[in-house]
């Protein structure tokens, strides 16, 4: 029977459950800081390590950033039409106007670039673009198939 050498350093951590949390915690829309600062969390240089070394949970991760965006995406039109109603109603206030655009803005910019195909600068251009190629290739395949 061999002996098995001790390699050194720290045994490695089971990270499971906290995957799954964080995973479940930005779909919801909730930034990865503030998941990293609840009990029993890892940081956030860890989870970045667990993307590089787990291409699956990488996968899942850049799933949820995609979820966390439509999240930022409802938050802003639910901020945007709150002051609209409030504003009809003669309510607001023009630091509120001013605070709320900073929040637009700034969801805004993250979800372009959490999910820069859908919420980018150029996202209906791209997805014509997709189309397109998509049609090119179809006919492409025909024009394949008809000479073979």
């Amino acid at each position: 029977m061999a002996d098995k050498k001790n390699k050194g350093g720290r045994p490695k951590t089971d990270y499971t459950e906290q995957k799954k949390i964080i995973l479940e915690e930005m779909a919801k829309g909730q930034s990865l800081r503030s998941i990293c600062k609840a009990e029993g969390m890892p940081d956030r240089i860890t989870i970045f390590r667990l993307c590089n070394d787990d291409d699956e949970f990488c996968n899942q991760y850049m799933r949820a950033r995609k979820f966390q965006a439509d999240c930022y995406s409802d938050l802003i039109l639910e901020k945007a039409e709150t002051l609209l109603d409030r504003a009809k109603a003669g309510e607001t206030k023009p630091h509120e106007v001013s605070a709320t655009s900073i929040f637009i803005d700034t969801h805004k910019w993250t979800a372009a670039r959490m999910a820069p195909r859908k919420y980018g600068k150029h996202a209906d251009e791209i997805e014509h673009n997709d189309i397109e190629a998509e049609k090119s290739d179809k006919k492409n395949r025909r024009l394949l198939d008809d000479m073979f």
